[in-house]
C-alpha cells in the first residue's frame, strides 16, 4: 500500500471519528437540555389545578386539555436572572411624571407598629382555682412555720412551691403574685362579669411579636362594630406557647369603670401600639420581593435609576427595617418602583428578542 492510499485511510478514518463524536456530542446536550426543560414545566388543568402532571394530556376529571405550565422555581430564578442582568435604567422626567414615579431618602427615625390581635373576655376558672390553691397553701405553710414541727413546714413549702409555679405558667405576673399574697383573695372577674369590677381580656399573640409586648402597655379594645372602643393595660403574658396556634395568652386588665355589657367568652379585637425605637429605614411602597430576594431601586444619579437587593428586618406600620444593602442618605424610589420593574424586563426583553419572563 502506498502512501497515497495510507494516508486517504487515515484521513477517512479521522472524518469517521468527527461525525461519531459530533453525533454522541449533540444527542447528549439534546438529551440534557431537553431534560432540563422538561423539569422546569409541569401540566395542569385550569379547571382542577391539583392535577398535575409530566408530560401532556387530558384531565383525567374533566377531561379538557391539560395547559403548559413553568414552575415556580423556574419564573422565580428568570426574574432573578433579570434583576442580576439590569445594571441602570434611565427614565426622564416626563416619563416618571407619568408613571407617578417618586423618591424618598433613606433615614434613621422613630418607627411605631399596631399590633392586632384576636381576643376573648376571659373565663378563666382554671386561673381562679389556681389561685385559691395558692391561698391554702400560703396559709398552711405560715401556719407551720409557727408550729414547730419542721417537717411538716417542709412538706406544707414544697406545695406552695408547686402551687406558685403552677401561678407563673397560668401567665401570672410577678405583681400579681405579690397582691393576691397580700390580699389572700382569689379574683372572682377572671371568669365573672360583674359590675364595678374590672374586665380581664385575653389576647392571643404570635411568638414572634411576643418581644414586643411589656407588661403595662397600654391597649386598644373593640367590642363590636358599632360600640365606642375602650382601654386596657397589659398585666401578664404567659410564658407558654400553644402548640397549635404557636400564640401565647396576653392578659389585660380594663377598668371597670370602661368595661360594660360584656360577657364571659365575648369576642373583641385589641390594638397595641408598638414603640419599635430609632432604625435605618424605607417606606414599605420601595420594596419589590421578586420570591427569593428583596430589592429597591436606587437613584444613582439624576434620571438613572438602578435595582438592588436589600435585607429587611421587622416591618413598622409602612416601614421596613432595613438591615443590609443601603447606606443612609441613599435615596430610593418609593412610589413607581414596579413601572421600573416592568420597563427594565420589556428592555431586556426586546435587547434578547424574547418576550418578558413575568408580568405583574
Amino acid at each position: 500500500m502506498n502512501k497515497s492510499t495510507q494516508k486517504k485511510y487515515f484521513l477517512a478514518a479521522l472524518l469517521f471519528l468527527l461525525a461519531v463524536g459530533s453525533y454522541f456530542l449533540y444527542h447528549t446536550v439534546f438529551q440534557n437540555t431537553h431534560q432540563h426543560e422538561q423539569e422546569n414545566v409541569y401540566y395542569t388543568c385550569s379547571m382542577h389545578p391539583q392535577i398535575k402532571q409530566d408530560k401532556p394530556g387530558n384531565c383525567p376529571i374533566c377531561g379538557m386539555r391539560l395547559i403548559k405550565k413553568e414552575t415556580q422555581r423556574h419564573e422565580e430564578n428568570a426574574k432573578e436572572s433579570l434583576s442580576n442582568e439590569i445594571k441602570t435604567l434611565s427614565l426622564s422626567p416626563q416619563q416618571q411624571m407619568l408613571g407617578n414615579v417618586a423618591t424618598t431618602k433613606v433615614e434613621k427615625k422613630n418607627l411605631f407598629k399596631t399590633l392586632r390581635a384576636a381576643s376573648i373576655v376571659a373565663y378563666d376558672r382554671e386561673l381562679f382555682i389556681a389561685e385559691q390553691e395558692y391561698i391554702s397553701a400560703l396559709n398552711l405553710t405560715q401556719s407551720s412555720s409557727r408550729s414547730g414541727f419542721s417537717d411538716i413546714h417542709a412538706q406544707n413549702n414544697t406545695l406552695l412551691q408547686a402551687a406558685q409555679k403552677k401561678l407563673e405558667l397560668l401567665g401570672i405576673s410577678k405583681e400579681e403574685l405579690r397582691i393576691l399574697q397580700k390580699t389572700k383573695k382569689a379574683d372572682e372577674s377572671l371568669y365573672i362579669t360583674s359590675p364595678g369590677k374590672p374586665v380581664w381580656i385575653n389576647a392571643s399573640v404570635y411568638e414572634e411579636e411576643l418581644k414586643n409586648i411589656k407588661q403595662g402597655q397600654q391597649v386598644k379594645i373593640h367590642f363590636g362594630k358599632n360600640a365606642s372602643p375602650v382601654f386596657g393595660t397589659v398585666a401578664a403574658i404567659s410564658p407558654v406557647l400553644d402548640h397549635t396556634t404557636r400564640t401565647s395568652k396576653v392578659r389585660i386588665q380594663v377598668n371597670a369603670s370602661h368595661a360594660t355589657q360584656v360577657f364571659p367568652e365575648m369576642f373583641a379585637h385589641t390594638e397595641i401600639h408598638l414603640d419599635l425605637g430609632e432604625h435605618l429605614s424605607i417606606p414599605s411602597s420601595s420594596v419589590i420581593n421578586t420570591g427569593t430576594k428583596k430589592v429597591v431601586w436606587v437613584v444613582v444619579e439624576k434620571n438613572h435609576f438602578a435595582p438592588r437587593s436589600i435585607v429587611l428586618g421587622e416591618k413598622a406600620d409602612d416601614h421596613f427595617i432595613v438591615e443590609e444593602g443601603i447606606s443612609e442618605g441613599e435615596e430610593v424610589v418609593s412610589q413607581g418602583g414596579f413601572l421600573l420593574d416592568s420597563e427594565a424586563e420589556l428592555n431586556s426583553s426586546f435587547e434578547q428578542g424574547t418576550t418578558p419572563a413575568h408580568q405583574h
